[in-house]
Formats: C-alpha cells, structure tokens, sequence
C-alpha cells in the first residue's frame, strides 16, 4: 500500500505524470497518451524529458497517460480523456476512422528510418531459421493485433512470402509488448516473433535477454512513422502551441537531441493524415482496418 502510494506520488507530482489512471484534470491542462509498446517505467523515463519541454514551452501543465495496454489506449482516445496521442500509425488511422482522432500534428523522426520505420522478424541464433521462408511449420509470436510493427507489417512479410496463417505456421497468443516477444523467441516457446525495428536493444533490456543471442530474418518495408495527434477533446489554440513546440525539435538538432534522446527520437516533422495512406493500405491487407 505505502509502495503504491509513494509511486503514485512520484508519478503526479511536477509533470503530473500519470502511468495507467487518469488524474483531476486540476493536476494538468494538456494530457497526453502513449501508446504502452514498452512497460511502463520505461515510457515514464523515455517521455519525461518531453513532456517537461511541452509544459516549458506551452505555458500549461502536462501529464503523460500510459494505459496498461493498447486496447485501453485506444478506449481512452475514443472516450476522448486526452487532449493528445502519441502512436504507431496503424492506431493513429484506426482512432481516425472511429473519431477519437482528428488530424497528426507531426510525425516522428528516428536515427535509422526517419519519419519512417520497419517490422522485423526474430529467431534465436542456431536455431537453423535464416530467412521469412524458414518459418514455414514454425510457431510465432506478436506483440497485439493492433501494432503496425510488431504484427500487420509482418502479415505482409508472410504473405509475401506465400506462407498463409493456420496453414504454413501457428501464430501463438498475442505477447502484449516487445520485451514479452523477445523472452518468448529466447526461452524456445516461440520459433520467431515479431517487433519494431529499433526496439530490439530497448525491448531486450526490459526482457533480461541478451540481444546478441537472436538474429533478425526479415525487415519489412518503410512504414509512416508514429503520429502525435490530436483527439476530439483538444483545444485549438492549445494544439497550435503544441504543434510549434514539436516543430522546433528539429531531426539531428541538439535541443532535439537532449529532449528525445531517452525516447530514441531524433525530432519531428510536421505532417498530414493523407501521409499515413500506406498504412490504411496494409491495414486492409491484413485484415485489421
């Protein structure tokens, strides 16, 4: 109880930082959801930096809302108690087509892709899997239906491939995050699985696995990347500082740098709701739009 209390407190206070609950709105007038592809502590410690710049440069409180899992951010959108999202495209277009969503204010920026990232399969190293064909037979693991990294792009890289779900391989109960995948593919309950691209390190770190022990057998192609969007309940005045502030976190500057770093970003860039076409597009292919 006195745990619980104490992590609640350190939680609210300063940012109002909100990690699976929702405060008073007393404690913040901006809220802002993140998608949970990672455990929770290490998404409090990836967006603070973030989320302090926000309130810097807006002038308003700030929280982070980081719901269990992505079925309950998704609900916290369409009930619409954030002002703002931030996540995977494919959730971004699926919260647009159902209305908790109305427009990206800009799309972020990674070292590697920039405003656009890959899935990628894994295997264990020696386990005699090279390649998206080998898994023909095999048993694989995601991370949720709704992650366009760690799922929908990895339908198409199958797909392409010619192996049909049920047919050629097994697709094991859904893992809930990145880190869940890895200690699957490590321990041998899984032959494969299925992540972001760039959250290997990260995601291995919150597992215990060592990265060098697993290999990656497929990449798929380029993906829009996240979107920080604006929900139904955001202001519009509030939504132009916002927009500004994100702006001025241009990819490879050094303010960027020092904001994002923790959360492996390199700025953002504004964008469009036509931008994330390509996703609606797979998302259709793969049956979950």
């Amino acid at each position: 109880m006195i745990q619980s209390l104490k992590k609640f407190l350190v939680c609210s206070l300063g940012l109002g930082i909100a990690a699976g609950v929702l405060v008073s709105p007393a404690f913040a007038e901006i809220s802002v959801g993140l998608l949970p592809r990672l455990p929770e502590e290490q998404m409090i410690k990836m967006f603070t930096p973030l989320a302090a710049y926000l309130e810097k440069e807006t002038g308003e409180k700030v929280k982070l809302v980081i719901p269990k899992d992505f079925q309950s951010f998704k609900g916290v959108v369409a009930r619409g108690e954030v002002d703002y999202g931030f996540a995977n495209p494919l959730i971004y277009v699926q919260a647009k087509k159902e209305g908790g969503a109305t427009a990206p204010l800009a799309i972020a920026a990674e070292p590697a892709g920039g405003t656009a990232f890959r899935g990628i399969l894994i295997s264990r190293k020696g386990s005699g899997i090279q390649n998206v064909s080998g898994l023909k037979g095999k048993k694989i693991i995601f991370v949720e239906p709704d992650s366009a990294a760690g799922y929908v792009a990895q339908m198409l890289m199958l797909k392409n491939a010619g192996l049909e779900k049920g047919r050629d391989y097994t697709v094991l109960p859904f893992a809930g995050k990145h880190s869940e995948v890895l200690k699957a593919v490590a321990d041998g309950r899984a032959d494969a699985g299925g992540i972001r691209d760039g959250d290997l390190e990260i995601a291995a770190e919150a597992a215990g696995v060592a990265p060098a022990a697993l290999q990656t057998i497929g990449t798929s192609d380029p993906i829009p990347n996240w979107a920080f969007f604006a929900t139904r309940r955001a202001k519009g005045d509030k939504s132009d500082k916002v927009l500004q502030a994100l702006l001025r976190l241009k990819p490879g500057s050094q303010e960027a740098s020092a904001i994002l770093g923790s959360a492996r970003l390199t700025g953002f860039v504004k964008t469009d709701d036509q931008a994330y076409e390509p996703m609606r597009q797979a998302g259709k292919a793969a049956g979950v739009l």
